[in-house]
């Protein structure tokens, strides 16, 4: 899950959650705009994603985790939305965070 930041037409943040399904699949399942990055717009794209019941019981479970970019609206965001999936923060931003840019610097 994260949001870019577009520019022209759309200007703003474009929000996205996407799943890696059992067959090694990676199938987009919601998208939103919103006017800033932060833990309302995070909040606004998994609440909206969660209106769908089969969407709801499969991102709010144990078995489920939510990768982010260590973002300050996700860390406050995911936990209070979906309290029973595990979130951890995506590695490559963590090692880019560290000034570690590839395996030559690890």
């Amino acid at each position: 899950m994260d949001f870019c930041h577009c520019k022209g037409d759309w200007d703003g943040p474009i929000g996205a959650i996407s799943v890696k399904s059992a067959n090694n699949n990676v199938l987009q399942v919601a998208t939103c705009l919103h006017p800033k990055e932060t833990a309302d717009a995070y909040t606004y794209l998994m609440s909206n994603a969660l209106k769908n019941p089969e969407m709801a019981a499969f991102l709010n479970k144990p078995t489920t985790t939510i990768i982010t970019d260590k973002h300050k609206g996700s860390e406050s965001a995911v936990p209070r939305v979906l309290q029973l999936a595990e979130h951890l923060k995506c590695a490559e931003h963590i090692l880019k965070n560290a000034g570690i840019t590839g395996p030559s610097d690890c």
